[in-house]
Order: C-alpha cells, then sequence, then structure tokens
C-alpha cells in the first residue's frame, strides 16, 4: 500500500500539471478523483478477473436480475461506480460518479439533459435549456454566481487531456500492477469461497469491481496514516469527459 499511495502522489502531482477544467476544487479533493481514475485506467487495461457472460433468457437477450444483502460487521469491498456516456442525446461527453470512497459524499450521475446544459455553459456560459438549467442548480451540478453567471461544479477532461492523464497513471501504476493484481486474485480467492457453488457466475461479476474497489482500502490506509488529508465536505467525486 505504501508503494501504491507513493505512487498516487506522483500521479497527482502530474495530473494538477494539466490544463482541464478543475472546478476550483482544492488538491486534497482532486487526490480522490485522480486515484480513482487511475485504478479505473488499471482496471481496463491490467485486470483479467473473470466476468462470465450473462446467459440468453426467455426474451432471447442476455441479462440477469440480482440482489444482495450484507450482514456483520464487514462489508463487500467495492465503489459504486454511475456513467451516463449520454448516448441517447448528444452523446459529446460523459459524466461518471464515485461514491463508496471514504469521506466523499453520495452523488446521483447526472441524465443527458444536465449534461448537455453542463456542456452549453462550460463553453458558451450561456444555455438555452432553462429548466434543466434549474434542475442542474437545485441538484448542485451547476452553481449560480452572484454576478448571475454559471458555475459547473464537475471537473471536465477533454478527449487529449484525459489521453495525458491516462499515460500518466500508467507510469507510476504499471510497474505495481503484477504484485497488485497477485494481491488482489488471492483475496478474491478467498472471498468467493463463501459463495456456494451454483453463485459461482455471480461471484465472479461481483469481485471483477474489486479490482478498482480496493482503491477504498488504500484511500482508508491514507487517512489513517496522515498521508492524505479528508476531503472537504461535503466533497462529491465525480467527473465528466468528451467523448468526440
Amino acid at each position: 500500500m505504501e508503494h501504491l499511495l507513493k505512487a498516487l502522489d506522483s500521479i497527482a502531482k502530474k495530473a494538477a500539471q494539466i490544463a482541464f477544467y478543475k472546478a476550483q476544487k482544492s488538491k486534497t479533493d482532486l487526490f480522490y478523483l485522480y486515484g480513482v481514475q487511475a485504478f479505473a485506467y488499471a482496471s481496463k487495461h491490467y485486470c483479467h478477473l473473470p466476468y462470465p457472460r450473462f446467459k440468453k433468457k426467455y426474451d432471447g437477450n442476455d441479462w440477469c436480475y440480482f440482489g444482495n444483502m450484507e450482514t456483520g460487521q464487514y462489508h463487500r469491498i467495492g465503489i459504486g461506480t454511475q456513467q451516463n456516456f449520454n448516448l441517447g442525446s448528444r452523446g459529446h461527453c460523459s459524466h461518471t460518479a464515485y461514491n463508496s470512497i471514504p469521506g466523499i459524499a453520495f452523488r446521483a450521475v447526472m441524465p443527458d439533459n444536465y449534461i448537455n446544459v453542463c456542456e452549453d455553459i462550460l463553453f458558451s456560459s450561456v444555455s438555452n435549456d432553462i429548466a434543466s438549467v434549474a434542475g442542474a442548480i437545485q441538484d448542485g451540478y451547476i452553481a449560480k454566481q452572484k454576478d448571475g453567471g454559471f458555475f459547473i461544479t464537475v471537473p471536465y477532461f477533454t478527449k487529449s487531456q484525459k489521453k495525458e492523464f491516462d499515460a500518466i497513471a500508467d507510469q507510476y501504476l504499471s510497474p505495481l500492477m503484477p504484485q497488485y493484481s497477485e494481491i488482489v486474485h488471492t483475496f478474491i480467492a478467498g472471498y468467493k469461497k463463501l459463495f456456494t457453488k451454483h453463485l459461482h457466475d455471480d461471484a465472479d461479476r461481483m469481485c471483477q469491481g474489486m479490482f478498482v474497489g480496493l482503491y477504498s482500502k488504500i484511500v482508508e490506509y491514507a487517512q489513517k496514516t496522515g498521508v492524505v488529508q479528508m476531503p472537504s465536505v461535503p466533497c462529491y467525486c465525480d467527473v465528466m469527459i468528451q467523448q468526440e
């Protein structure tokens, strides 16, 4: 964990030099966003955990419905990730909200119309969709300033800026991924023993997200050891990313 925290600190310092829209967030609050985005990148490129396909159902589609309930003192490790690619609308940029990170407040993912008006304001300072702007203000994605202007409370990366960030994440995390992957696989092998045999595929699907989810434990360790400060109150960990 000390090696991972050192890598995350280096990523944060390099990422801060990228000229993306930081939404006036503090270095401490941005540290949490950098970290979870770095681990999301690592999961996409270095995670080899199985994720069984859903079986074809009566309607001819591949899907599955399942739920789970946790009891006792210890809970499943994971990070709630909600993402809207806005494909049903403009599709210019996505919104991702990360939850279940120590010290981070819950934030729902934005619907298409909120993403659109935030995009309008980021690039032209105005939007003609007054109703959506009002809704986004009410839900905290947009703040109205004293001069009457609007302020987007969500950081934003262009495609080129996100590519630059991913290169930084890879530079510092890739050397640690063999050992990290081994630790994750060992942890999950033990966790899956809690499930009966007929839930094997469901357990695999639940565990796949732990590759990123262990980031929450790294953050918790960093907070307890004073390596990183607690985020502001409230602090949301979400981001908009240009898609085209």
